[in-house]
This record gives C-alpha cells, structure tokens and sequence, in this order.
C-alpha cells in the first residue's frame, strides 16, 4: 500500500471531480513531505481548537502510528478543549480502542449513524 496521488491518470481511472489524495492507515505516512506536511499542520492546529469530534469509520488502527500521536498529541494537549468525543462504527473493539485513548472526555458511541441521529434529533 502507498499513498495514492489522484492527479496521476492511472489512479484517477473511474472517478469524476477534483483530484484527491489519499492518505492510507499505515504506519509510514510521508507527513514531511508536501502535500501533506500542510495538511498535517492544518490538521493539528483544528484538533487542538475542536471541542466536540465525531468519529465515524476510522478505525484508529495500531499500526497508523502518526495518526495516533497526532490525536495525542493534540486532543490531550497540556490545555485541552476536547469536552466529547463521538464515534460511529460497528466494530466494539473500535470502538472500546477510541474509549481507551481518551478517557478523560465525554463519550458516546454508535454502531451506525441512524441511531447517532435520531439521537441529535436529526432523524
């Protein structure tokens, strides 16, 4: 598996729309480099602002070890904002791994959104 850059013809095949990238649950992210050290800066500096975050389908995987320090690094920051943290997946054990992580914030978990909305009164 390799970070994939939709602007490349070859792994634009069957899509429509603006290019995109992708930046796969793997271990060896490449957050150095452009265009991902902005996103990953971007990325941190909202983290570190957000209050309330939904989670839904990121698995929050052991082996995607930048991602995770990205998540501790910010959300449990010295002055942390996080006051809920959602997360909408099927799997319990995703679930239950998201709930381990950040145990100092509310928290609220879902096997799908249906219920997750009915919940916010959005169903």
């Amino acid at each position: 598996m390799r970070q994939i850059d939709a602007t490349d013809p070859k792994a634009k095949e069957g899509y429509s729309g603006d290019p995109f990238l992708m930046m796969l649950p793997f271990w060896d992210k490449k957050i150095e480099e452009p265009p991902w050290d902005r996103i990953w800066k971007l990325a941190g500096e909202q983290l570190l602002r957000t209050t309330n975050l939904l989670v839904w389908g990121y698995s929050l995987p052991p082996t995607d070890l930048k991602s995770r320090e990205l998540f501790n690094l910010t959300l449990k920051a010295r002055t942390p904002r996080m006051e809920e943290l959602v997360v909408i997946d099927i799997s319990p054990d995703v679930r239950r791994r998201w709930r381990r992580e950040f145990i100092e914030v509310k928290f609220r978990q879902y096997e799908g959104v249906k219920k997750y909305l009915a919940d916010e009164g959005l169903a």
